[in-house]
C-alpha cells in the first residue's frame, strides 16, 4: 500500500484562506441582492449588447434562431420536448410585448404563461411557431431602423432592461433553454 502524502501547510492555509472569503463575501452580500442582480444583469446584458448594433444583434437573433430550429428538428416529439419549446416561444412572445412598450405600446404587468402555445400543438407545430415567433421579433427589431428605442422596460425578475439586453436575453433564453430538447 502507498503512504498517501498529507497536504502541504501552505495548501491548507489557501483553502482556509479562500474559505475565508467565501464567508466574507456571503456575509457583505446578504441584504444586498438587489444591487447582485443589477450588477449580474449588467455584466451579463446590458454591456454586452451596449457594444452592438441593433443589426448585429439582429444577425445574433437570427442565428440563434436557426440553431433553435436545428434542434428542434433533431428533438422526438415527446411531452418533455413540447413544453419546453412552449416556454421558450411563451418566453419570445413576452418579450416582443415588452419591446412594443420601448416602441409606444402600453405597458402590462403581466408574465410568459399568457403567451405559451396551445397545448394542442404537436412539435412539429410547435417548431414552425418558433420559427415564426423568431421571425417576428427579427422583424420588431427591424423596425426599430435609424430610430431606436430609448429608455428601459420592466423585466418581472432582472428589473429594467434596455431594448438591446432584451436582445440578448431573448437570444439567450432560447440558446440555453433549447440544450434541454432530447
Amino acid at each position: 500500500m502507498l503512504p498517501v502524502p498529507l497536504p502541504s501547510p501552505f495548501r491548507f492555509w489557501k483553502v482556509l484562506l479562500a474559505l475565508a472569503l467565501l464567508i466574507v463575501v456571503a456575509r457583505l452580500a446578504k441584504g444586498r441582492q438587489a444591487q447582485l442582480k443589477a450588477l449580474a444583469v449588467d455584466v451579463a446584458l446590458e454591456t454586452p449588447s451596449r457594444r452592438r448594433s441593433y443589426a448585429e444583434l439582429r444577425r445574433s437573433l437570427d442565428e440563434a434562431g436557426m440553431r433553435l430550429e436545428r434542434r428542434v428538428a433533431q428533438a422526438d416529439d415527446t411531452e418533455a420536448n413540447r413544453q419546453q419549446l412552449r416556454h421558450i416561444i411563451g418566453i419570445e412572445r413576452w418579450g416582443q410585448s415588452r419591446l412594443k412598450v420601448l416602441g409606444g405600446s402600453g405597458f402590462v404587468m403581466d408574465g410568459h404563461r399568457l403567451y405559451l402555445p396551445a397545448e394542442s400543438l404537436d412539435l412539429a407545430g410547435l417548431r414552425q411557431l418558433a420559427s415564426l415567433t423568431r421571425a417576428q421579433t427579427s422583424d420588431l427589431v427591424h423596425s426599430f431602423g435609424a430610430q431606436p428605442p430609448l429608455g428601459k422596460v420592466e423585466h418581472n425578475s432582472l428589473g429594467p432592461l434596455s431594448a438591446r439586453a432584451w436582445l440578448r436575453y431573448l437570444t439567450l433564453h432560447a440558446e440555453f433553454e433549447s440544450r434541454r430538447l432530447k
